[in-house]
């Protein structure tokens, strides 16, 4: 999904199926281990440019939160300092949705 890029993924993202289907796979335990940090961080960047105009990226990964384990996690907290790094803006709904995400995450890493 990544080799589409961040607009291909903010439309595929308006499918309520497609929304399922990612966040059944985002949920899958040992998603993290399984697949690479290398493969799932460079997905998570791809996704959270996407999320610079689509708050729907921060209701999934929000929903996606519960289940990762320590790795995914830390591959999570990666991608999100990433974004953090990067100089464009969010829009807004976007940003209080990133803070809520970026809340839940450490609340989880902390755990």
């Amino acid at each position: 999904m990544s080799a589409h890029g961040a607009a291909a993924i903010e439309k595929a993202l308006a499918r309520a199926d497609v929304r399922s289907l990612l966040l059944g796979l985002l949920c899958r335990p040992g998603l993290a281990t399984e697949a690479g940090p290398a493969a799932m961080g460079g997905f998570y960047a791809v996704l959270m440019i996407a999320g610079r105009t689509s708050a729907v990226v921060w209701a999934l990964l929000d929903a996606a939160l519960p289940s990762a384990d320590a790795p995914h996690v830390a591959v999570l907290r990666a991608a999100l300092a990433g974004a953090a790094a990067g100089d464009a803006a969010l829009a807004a709904d976007c940003a209080a949705a990133s803070a809520k995400f970026a809340e839940a995450l450490a609340l989880r890493a902390a755990a």
